[in-house]
């Protein structure tokens, strides 16, 4: 049996204004569910609470670039600040889980969530898959989420920041974060802040919560 598809993130660049992400999901039963297109006709669809596609608003503008053949032996390069992405230019991108969906983060800024669909929740993922002409340049995987169901009744404790010893620390983290917030703060708690140093106290850590 084919594996199903939790989420497919698919970036198409064209000229002009017709570029596109379109998002979906697939099963051997079903096939592909429902493609997600952005932009979208109607931006007031929300998942946790974030618009499922995000506002590109502005005008594009021009970078001269000195590596092409051009006029003046520049090339010119569309930089539009209405899409995420552009050719031949680098971007950041950060896939998270949600309560309700994936969120996509593209250079800082959100930009696409999508809805989980019924038996596609995100601890079903086994792997993760980039093809495509794209150049990945280095990629990092951390906190993947896993279904409550799964946790330990007694994990409490361990969640909870170990108290700061008397003696000097070696670094203090301050994680800014937001009072909604609080299922990513939980996957933090879960995954890096287990590392050996935090829970002895060598490394403390602490959430700066802003209203």
């Amino acid at each position: 049996t084919p594996p199903h598809v939790v989420l497919r993130f698919n970036v198409s660049l064209a000229s002009g204004d017709s570029s596109n992400i379109a998002q979906s999901s697939w099963t051997p039963e079903l096939g592909w569910i429902e493609w997600q297109w952005c932009p979208e006709p109607d931006g007031n669809l929300k998942v946790d609470e974030l618009v499922r596609c995000n506002v590109h608003s502005g005008e594009s503008i021009t970078e001269d670039r000195h590596n092409g053949s051009d006029v003046d032996g520049k090339k010119s390069s569309r930089l539009s600040i209405n899409f995420p992405f552009t050719v031949g230019h680098a971007f950041t991108s950060n896939l998270w889980a949600g309560i309700d969906g994936f969120h996509m983060t593209v250079n800082g800024r959100h930009e696409t969530s999508f809805m989980y669909k019924e038996r596609l929740e995100p601890w079903s993922v086994s792997g993760v898959k980039v093809e495509g002409a794209l150049e990945v340049l280095s990629c990092f995987a951390n906190g993947l989420p896993f279904s409550e169901d799964l946790a330990l009744a007694g994990d409490v404790e361990k969640l909870k920041a170990p108290k700061i010893a008397k003696r000097r620390v070696f670094m203090l983290v301050g994680v800014f974060s937001s009072g909604n917030n609080f299922a990513r703060r939980q996957a933090i708690r879960r995954s890096w802040m287990q590392y050996e140093t935090v829970r002895s106290g060598e490394v403390a850590v602490r959430f700066v919560i802003g209203l």
